[in-house]
């Protein structure tokens, strides 16, 4: 998308106003943003717009942010760009939605942006430490599952290590190293080379992060095996790591779904 634009300096955010300040008092906001190239100068223009209802109950639209974006326009480049103005704004605990064009980059763009407003408020470093400690060598997984059963923690589900960049991978981490919470307190007294066990307040934290993140997890689930491209061959490659003896169930929960939804369309279509 192109546009002319004058030459004076934008590159810096408007200042806040009292009109904008009405931002600050909302608990939930609605974002939308887009990206400019001026056909003149070949420089990116991002504007983000807020969206929310006043306290009269009407409402509201304000341009909140409209910056010059250096190019390179990497993915880590606009989603940078976007926190910092979240962060200024001290809205990055308010956001309901964030609506974005149909540009194929801002996917990975949200992926990192999720990443970003959950880690900058829960840490989960400990966590992640600790997945690591007990995942690296076959004597520490065999203490592991040792603890794991003196405990009762089933143990069938494997510690799986995250990829930072990705949000679904902390959310599979997250979702088994939380069972483990009393097994690694246990190790702890064993090995004192483990210095990363989560404190409590760690652990909570942990937990929110999950939670958050496990309603994204499954709409991406149901949504990933509709799509013709992947169909089941993602289900069938990792529900079998993450669900064991229980995989096969879990799999044909998902078909049951397809097909219901498969069901309801036709009968749809045939009804035109």
């Amino acid at each position: 998308m192109h546009f002319q634009i004058a030459t004076s300096n934008i590159d810096k955010p408007p200042t806040m106003t009292e009109e904008h300040e009405e931002d600050n008092e909302q608990e939930h906001i609605a974002l939308t943003s887009d990206m400019w190239t001026s056909s003149n100068q070949k420089k990116g223009y991002m504007a983000i717009t807020t969206h929310y209802i006043d306290c009269n109950g009407k409402l509201q639209n304000q341009i909140m942010s409209f910056i010059h974006v250096p190019s390179p326009h990497t993915i880590d480049a606009l989603s940078q760009a976007m926190m910092e103005c979240f962060l200024e704004w001290n809205i990055d605990n308010k956001l309901s939605t964030l609506t974005l064009d149909n540009c194929s980059t801002n996917d990975f763009i949200i992926d990192k942006l999720l990443i970003h407003l959950l880690l900058h408020r829960y840490a989960i470093e400990n966590v992640r430490n600790s997945v690591s400690f007990w995942t690296n060598s076959p004597n520490r997984i065999q203490d592991l599952i040792l603890f794991a059963r003196q405990v009762g923690v089933n143990c069938q589900k494997e510690l799986l290590l995250d990829c930072k960049t990705r949000w679904n991978s902390i959310y599979m981490m997250l979702s088994v190293a939380l069972e483990y919470r009393e097994v690694f307190i246990r190790l702890s007294k064993k090995d004192k080379h483990y210095v990363c066990l989560p404190r409590e307040d760690e652990r909570n934290r942990a937990s929110i992060v999950c939670e958050r993140l496990k309603l994204f997890y499954q709409v991406t689930e149901k949504t990933i095996v509709l799509d013709p491209r992947y169909k089941l061959k993602l289900i069938n490659y990792f529900f079998p790591k993450l669900y064991r003896e229980e995989a096969r169930s879990e799999i044909m929960k998902i078909r049951n779904i397809i097909d219901e939804l498969f069901e309801e369309y036709k009968k749809k279509h045939d009804e035109k």
